[in-house]
């Protein structure tokens, strides 16, 4: 690379970086940290970035920029050899460096291939390969010096599926033929299963929040920026007992929580398919009873009397002003802040098991566009979903799930409110 450009990249990675939070991740195609000497291998430089521009790619192998892949988001490396092998990284002007992951080229009769990133919830596979070109057989998979797997022929081993307590020692045996002997060899690696998405935490707006105020509990984690677009599913807890099911939306609330809404809330979020599931902290909450103060009886009189006084001056001023008020601006029209919501679903007769999703459908004024509304949803009269999400979902949807469905919804500060039609919604089993 010339001088030149090496003074605009480094320049543009300091200007561009300040405070930059994009962090791409190196992946491998085939996805094995290992290759023999003679395959050949692809890396991406994967990064997710909200600008749609054309970006620049710089890579680097142990800390060493490496100008002949420049400008390229995947590189092949053909007939690899062993100095291929490495630390391997990339950076684009607008992103942060990447984490390392080292590729392995290994010129050994056996090599064990594992994944150089393994997940919870990952199918994971290893290879027991021989090197390309010889003839292998019985081939033997161990971990921790206990054997999981063996086989005839094949050289590919389904471990399964990776939770936390699968990390370890692997190691593979097999013969591997050489002219017309066939001899023994084996190779080992360790496994490290890395976190899909940290232990949620719930989180409550107040701790102590007075009777009739808003409740809101947002179930918060953190996915792995190599799983970003993993969907996940969350479900909310009051002493144990569910309160939302599992659903797209990471926000639980309760309108106008009252006394009984005290306890002790838990979240639990999960993938689709339920392989990973982690369940949070307790958050306690203490909805506080509304505090009346008592008024004495001559205290109630003159309220009385200064409230039909203040009717009177009020009844006067209307005849006086408001009538001529409204001459001058009869042409002034006032519009709702929004319509009257509809709750729709995607079948009214939805099987047994299937995704059940309501949806609060309603438009705001386009002079209020920017205001943001908060929605509920009831089944049979009962609260079952409060948040900013205009959706209420049942990933499986059961015969209990039958019923009439409303949904409400309000300003944040709950000085407009509207309720929908009645929904009747019948699950078959």
């Amino acid at each position: 690379m010339a001088p030149l450009q090496f003074l605009f990249f480094f320049l543009s990675v300091i200007t561009s970086n300040e405070g930059s939070s994009i962090k791409p991740f190196v992946s491998f195609y085939p996805n094995w940290a290992t290759v023999f000497t003679k395959e050949s291998v692809i890396l991406t430089c994967n990064v997710d970035t909200s600008e749609p521009i054309d970006q620049i790619y710089y890579w680097y192998r142990d800390n060493q920029i490496l100008s002949l892949y420049t400008g390229a988001k995947s590189v092949k490396i053909d007939h690899a050899k062993q100095e291929h092998g490495g630390s391997y990284q990339c950076q684009t002007a607008e992103s942060d460096k990447s984490e390392p992951v080292r590729l392995h080229v290994s010129h050994s009769w056996l090599t064990l291939k594992v994944p150089p990133f393994v997940f919870e919830g990952d199918e994971l596979y290893v290879s027991c390969a021989g090197y390309p070109g010889y003839s292998a057989r019985y081939a033997v998979l161990y971990k921790n010096s206990k054997v999981i797997g063996s086989s005839p022929s094949d050289a590919d081993f389904l471990v399964g599926t990776t939770n936390m307590t699968m990390s370890g020692l692997y190691r593979c045996t097999r013969l591997v033929k050489d002219g017309v002997i066939y001899h023994s060899y084996s190779s080992e690696e360790y496994i490290s299963v890395k976190e899909l998405f940290s232990k949620p935490v719930a989180k409550v707006n107040e701790s102590h929040l007075k009777q009739g105020k808003v409740l809101t509990v947002t179930c918060d984690t953190k996915l792995s920026p190599h799983r970003e677009t993993t969907e996940l599913q969350f479900a909310f807890y009051r002493n144990g007992h569910n309160v939302q099911g599992f659903s797209l939306s990471s926000q639980y609330g309760v309108p106008s929580a009252q006394l009984e809404d005290s306890g002790n809330y838990t979240c639990e979020v999960q993938t689709p398919t339920g392989s990973v599931r982690k369940r949070s902290n307790m958050a306690h909450i203490q909805i506080q009873e509304r505090s009346y103060a008592p008024i004495g009886i001559g205290v109630t009189l003159a309220l009385l009397i200064l409230v039909i006084i203040v009717a009177l001056l009020v009844y006067e001023f209307r005849n006086r002003v408001v009538s001529s008020f409204l001459n001058r601006h009869n042409s002034s029209i006032r519009s709702e802040l929004f319509s009257k919501p509809v709750a729709k679903v995607t079948e009214s007769q939805s099987k047994q098991g299937k995704v059940l999703t309501v949806t609060c459908d309603t438009k705001l004024s386009p002079r209020k566009e920017t205001i943001e509304l908060q929605f509920a949803f009831y089944r049979n009269g009962r609260n079952v979903q409060f948040s900013l999400s205009n959706q209420y979902g049942v990933p499986s949807a059961q015969l209990e799930d039958s019923g009439n469905y409303t949904c409400e919804e309000q300003t944040p500060t709950g000085s407009v409110r509207k309720r929908s039609n009645i929904l009747h919604i019948q699950i078959q089993g």
